[in-house]
């Protein structure tokens, strides 16, 4: 499952090391009346694009962003494969988003709740006994805590890529540091 859109100019790289399949949800948020993932990104970049002064760097990220996240959309049916949650992962998705007291302690969730792209991501890894990819130390703890086992930290994700040499380490540590910046994403560091 992915879920960062800043690294999407790397998606050649993210389906070499899946064997050139990727597996996603739909607007991970949309199934539990969340706002779209994917719609708020494209209006983002869209707002940047048309605000920024034409040729500033700014815009050229902004248009490099929208074109990555349309070659991404353009996989899908071939080699990005989109999942609906059964019944099953979206009730458990939904007990992850407003968990009882007894649901916290079942999970062991020490955070209030997970965000709806984690909760609906890790319930239909579970449901598929699929890998999961995220660097949400909760959504992790839960994933593993039910049963999950094959749990990768992002950076495990760039280093696995520079391993297999799909990508040099100057290009991935510029990849993750730009997630790390770009998302404010609190990730591990590389060092």
């Amino acid at each position: 499952m992915i879920r960062n859109f800043c690294v999407l100019d790397l998606l050649d790289v993210l389906l070499d090391l899946n064997d050139r399949r990727l597996l996603v949800v739909p607007d991970v948020a949309a199934p539990l009346g969340e706002p779209s993932e994917i719609g708020e990104r494209l209006q983002t970049f869209d707002r940047l694009h048309t605000s920024s002064r034409g040729g500033s760097p700014e815009a050229s990220r902004a248009l490099a962003a929208t074109h990555s996240l349309k070659a991404f959309l353009n996989k899908i049916g071939g080699e990005v494969v989109v999942l609906e949650p059964s019944p099953q992962a979206q009730k458990l998705a939904r007990r992850l988003l407003n968990p009882t007291m007894d649901d916290r302690q079942a999970f062991g969730l020490r955070v209030r709740r997970l965000s709806a792209a984690d909760a609906v991501s890790l319930a239909v890894a579970l449901d598929m006994k699929a890998g999961f990819a995220t660097d949400d130390k909760a959504a992790a703890s839960v994933y593993i805590k039910l049963g999950g086992h094959q749990h990768k930290w992002t950076l495990d994700m760039f280093r696995d890529a520079v391993t297999k040499k799909l990508i040099g380490e100057s290009q991935a540590r510029q990849g993750y540091q730009r997630l790390l910046e770009t998302e404010r994403f609190r990730g591990i560091k590389w060092d």
